[in-house]
């Protein structure tokens, strides 16, 4: 009844140390392909996570102890790789001193070690992570029946443990990799419908959602951070005329270029290119002196004209008007009314071109 209890304990304490790791980590999952920071990171949480499961024992008799302190290095070598395992076999090998300096204390670092070595010659091995999981935890049973044949010789005390550790050393492996596997889906789900709810789906660019929150919250910047501020806005010149004669489909292949042009000119900038609606375009720009806002708008509006004609094969430009207003010439909440009012007077202008609020620069 104690073993049942006992493994009990330590299978909520994995689940819930994985579970808390996920979610602060939600911006950095552990993978082969991380940072070498998320990968220390990483070593030092399943190291942690090693000496728990150690502090808290799984008792089969009142001599005799066992626990899954091995379960946190396999996953974080499945996951991770040789890195951030290593850092939790070393984490764990001092955890184990903690407990006292004995002849177990080093009979134990020959264990872990040992598995280390195991560990690090199936990662070679075998690709598939589960067959990893698996089979490292088939080498852990392993190392611990040498080291009870080598060290123990007690026939009847290993016919007795080595059951009981193999039993949890696969329960608590399997479920530790089932829940590792289901935290990463789930995150990456979370990850994606939450970019999903700020992307526009045709041009990978901000939608009109995702630029409201961020004109909104620039807004509250007036005060302090903000020095100057201005809104571009762009639209595509006679764009119900383009779908008509070429269709919809070559209309969605225009809006995607223009998104895919519009963000490769402000890439240095940062994520500042959003999809307003229709074929309608927007820039936000922050602490930008105007003459270089007015350089890159009348930029946009000479590579528009010189590239989006090419989507479509037309004999004549395809254009774009533009409206730019700026703070402090203008109120930090009115700024974007106003590059609409500035993007009319292009259109009644002759459309091709760039309108733009004026005063002292």
């Amino acid at each position: 009844m104690a073993f049942i209890e006992d493994f009990f304990i330590n299978i909520c304490i994995l689940v819930s140390f994985l579970f808390v790791y996920t979610v602060i980590t939600n911006q950095s999952p552990l993978s082969r392909e991380s940072s070498v920071k998320t990968r220390v990171t990483a070593g030092f949480a399943h190291g942690i996570l090693g000496n728990l499961l150690m502090f808290f024992s799984i008792e089969l008799n009142e001599n005799l102890l066992i626990d899954l302190r091995n379960i946190p290095i396999i996953l974080s070598f499945v996951f991770g790789g040789w890195l951030p395992a290593l850092i939790s076999t070393i984490l764990v090998v001092a955890g184990r001193f903690l407990f006292g300096v004995s002849t177990f204390s080093f009979h134990a670092v020959y264990i872990i070690s040992s598995m280390y070595v195991i560990y690090l010659v199936l990662d070679r091995l075998i690709v598939k992570r589960l067959l990893k999981q698996l089979t490292m935890s088939v080498g852990s049973i392993t190392v611990f029946g040498l080291y009870f044949a080598l060290f123990i010789h007690n026939p009847g005390l290993t016919k007795e443990i080595l059951p009981v550790y193999s039993l949890a050393t696969i329960a608590g492996s399997i479920l530790g990799y089932t829940v590792k596997v289901y935290l990463r889906e789930t995150q990456t789900l979370f990850m994606r419908y939450k970019q999903e709810t700020k992307t526009d789906y045709l041009t990978q660019l901000g939608n009109v959602r995702f630029l409201d929150q961020q004109f909104n919250g620039l807004i509250t910047k007036e005060s302090t951070e903000l020095t100057t501020m201005s809104v571009i806005l762009l639209d595509i010149d006679y764009f119900k005329r383009i779908n008509d004669t070429y269709g919809h489909d070559k209309g969605d292949e225009i809006l995607k270029e223009v998104g895919r042009l519009m963000k490769a000119m402000t890439k240095k900038y940062g994520e500042v290119a959003y999809r307003k609606g229709g074929e309608e375009f927007c820039l936000l720009l922050t602490n930008l002196p105007y003459e270089d806002v007015l350089a890159l708008s009348e930029e946009i509006r000479a590579e528009m004209e010189g590239a989006l004609a090419s989507v479509v094969t037309a004999d004549v430009p395809i254009t774009v008007s533009i409206g730019v207003a700026h703070h402090p010439h203008v109120p930090v909440k009115n700024l974007l009314k106003k590059a609409d009012t500035m993007l009319y007077e292009a259109k009644n202008n002759g459309r091709n071109r760039v309108e733009y609020t004026t005063g002292s620069i």
